[in-house]
């Protein structure tokens, strides 16, 4: 896998995405936490209802780490989104292709920023940024219930390459 250069920055009517730096720290902590309450609503089997504070040091071992990028959208100096991609080496075994492929995740906007283009303009950029590692497909996870990412996705090409199925045992004891 090659290391690139930064991630170019997006504009859209004054919106600007950017590589995330340590004083963003505040900003995504707040991102993060919106983010971890709307899965806790979303999948309250899986997620916390109230999430526990990421680790002190998440951002900093994520902007220390090259195999990922961490972008950040930001407007009138504002940050108002963020997303995470990774790029791994494909698996090496006998069943599926090796290709180097880019992981989106922990895409958030903020509340009064939504439908606004900001996530369009993050999950561009985070293609961008796997092109730029050497990925050649670009994945990610949508949880069910989450219509509005679905929408930004599919709008970008992205497409259903799999479905994961849960049973929570507790529930289905009782009926």
């Amino acid at each position: 896998m090659r290391r690139s250069r930064a991630p170019r920055q997006v504009r859209a009517e004054g919106l600007t995405v950017r590589a995330a730096q340590a004083s963003d720290g505040p900003a995504l902590r707040l991102l993060w936490r919106e983010l971890d309450r709307v899965h806790g609503e979303l999948q309250p089997g899986f997620f916390r209802a109230a999430p526990l504070p990421r680790p002190p040091g998440e951002l900093v071992a994520r902007l220390a780490d090259p195999s990922q990028a961490l972008l950040v959208a930001e407007r009138g100096g504002v940050v108002v989104g963020a997303v995470r991609v990774q790029v791994l080496a494909g698996p090496r075994n006998g069943w599926a292709r090796a290709r180097p492929r880019g992981y989106l995740d922990d895409l958030i906007v903020a509340a009064d920023e939504r439908r606004a283009g900001v996530g369009q303009a993050l999950v561009r950029a985070a293609i961008e940024a796997c092109r730029a590692r050497g990925a050649e497909q670009v994945v990610l996870t949508v949880w069910e219930g989450n219509a509005a990412a679905d929408r930004v996705y599919r709008r970008l090409g992205f497409r259903a390459a799999n479905r994961v199925l849960a049973l929570d045992l507790d529930a289905s004891a009782a009926g």
